[in-house]
């Protein structure tokens, strides 16, 4: 095995030991727990994106299946969130029939919320381009305003 790769199975392995794992709470649908992972494994961690169970695995996460790192906690970038469907088996990872309905409907009404969200911060910035035009176009007509004023007093001062 090559120094390289002996050194990052090191360095998951350490990692490893530094993780903490919240206890688990839950809602109607999902049970939730945070991973707090060392600082310095964040820069190992894909950017933008959440990451597939394999990736959080190799990196040392370790939790029965069925879990899935849904979000990232913004004030820590070394908070990892996840959740799993209530009643997955922890050894297949298969959700129970009648949760998934459930799971759909609740990706549903977040689809919803988030296309109304998009809406909103839409229809804000139309208000803001409004208001900056109008306020722009009240500038350029002061400016021109005072840009003739300008050269009405250049002629005059000029013929005098």
């Amino acid at each position: 095995m090559d120094t390289r790769m002996l050194s990052l199975t090191q360095q998951v392995a350490n990692w490893a030991d530094e993780m903490d794992y919240s206890d688990k709470y839950c809602d109607d649908i999902y049970e939730y727990r945070r991973v707090t992972i060392p600082r310095n494994m964040v820069t190992a961690l894909p950017v933008g994106r959440t990451m597939e169970e394999w990736e959080w695995r190799q990196n040392g996460i370790t939790m029965s299946r069925g879990w899935e790192h849904y979000d990232h906690h913004a004030p820590e970038a070394n908070v990892l969130l996840f959740r799993r469907v209530l009643g997955t088996d922890p050894k297949t990872g298969q959700i129970p029939p009648k949760m998934a309905l459930k799971v759909q409907q609740r990706n549903q009404y977040v689809h919803e919320l988030e296309q109304e969200r998009q809406r909103m911060i839409q229809e804000q910035a139309n208000v803001e381009c409004v208001m900056y035009s109008k306020c722009n176009h009240r500038h350029s007509h002061i400016a021109a305003m005072t840009a003739r004023h300008n050269v009405s007093r250049l002629v005059a001062w000029s013929t005098n």
